[in-house]
């Protein structure tokens, strides 16, 4: 991702340090999986096999794009049942996209990013 590799990441390691895991199911019945590792270096997003990750996200297609374009808050998806978080709640709940990003634009993982589409 173009943000970490700016080196922009560094304020959102410092900030959460913290390994995080997204299983997005998509509508054509996949999932999709990586991750963002912001415990490390500046940072970085990448297909999440096997991660220990201090928490995980799971979440429909729909609400990961509707997060990400900042037309629904993150906590308050959350609080909806529209994100289920497992693993450590406290560093989860330090995950927003607006601290990680910015002010940039994440990009949508892709399976031509090298993203994981997997069967459900």
């Amino acid at each position: 991702m173009d943000f970490f590799k700016r080196g922009r990441g560094e304020k959102a390691v410092k900030m959460c340090d913290a390994i995080f895991n997204f299983t997005i199911n998509r509508q054509n019945g996949l999932k999709q999986i990586f991750h963002f590792d912001l415990k490390n270096g500046q940072g970085s997003m990448n297909d999440a096999h096997n991660v220990q990750s201090d928490a995980e996200f799971t979440l429909r297609e729909e609400d990961y794009t509707d997060i990400l374009n900042a037309t629904v808050d993150f906590t308050v998806a959350f609080l909806k049942g529209k994100i289920v978080i497992t693993g450590n709640l406290k560093k989860a709940m330090l995950f927003t996209p607006e601290r990680v990003i910015s002010k940039e634009k994440l990009v949508y993982p892709s399976k031509a990013a090298g993203h994981v589409l997997m069967k459900k």
